[in-house]
C-alpha cells in the first residue's frame, strides 16, 4: 500500500505531535509553578526569569517542530487527486494488464 519510508514517516508524525504537545504543556506548568514560587518568595526574580526563558525557548522549538510536521502533510486537494488516480488505476487494472 505504501512504502516503508512513507508509512514510517507518517507514523512518526502521528506519534510525535502529541508528545511535543504534552511537552509544551509540561513547560507551561513549569512556568506557572515558578511564578507561584516567585510570588511566595521561595525563589528570586532572577531564578524565575531563568526558568521562564529556558522553558519559553524549549516551547518555541517544540512548536516549530509541530509546524514542520503539519507542513509535511499533503494538502487535501492534492490528497484527493492521488486517491482519485489510485482508484482509477485499480478500476482499470484488468485493461492495464491486458495490454
Amino acid at each position: 500500500m505504501c512504502n516503508g519510508i512513507t508509512c514510517s514517516t507518517f507514523r512518526n508524525q502521528v506519534v510525535s505531535a502529541p508528545i511535543f504537545s504534552n511537552q509544551i504543556t509540561t513547560l507551561t506548568k513549569k512556568i506557572t509553578r515558578a511564578r507561584e514560587l516567585l510570588l511566595n518568595g521561595d525563589i528570586d526574580s532572577a531564578d524565575y526569569r531563568e526558568i521562564k526563558n529556558e522553558s519559553d525557548s524549549a516551547a518555541r522549538i517544540l512548536e516549530a517542530r509541530i509546524s514542520e510536521l503539519k507542513s509535511d502533510f499533503l494538502p487535501s486537494g492534492e490528497f484527493n487527486s492521488l486517491i482519485d488516480k489510485a482508484t482509477n488505476t485499480i478500476t482499470d487494472i484488468d485493461v492495464i494488464y491486458c495490454k
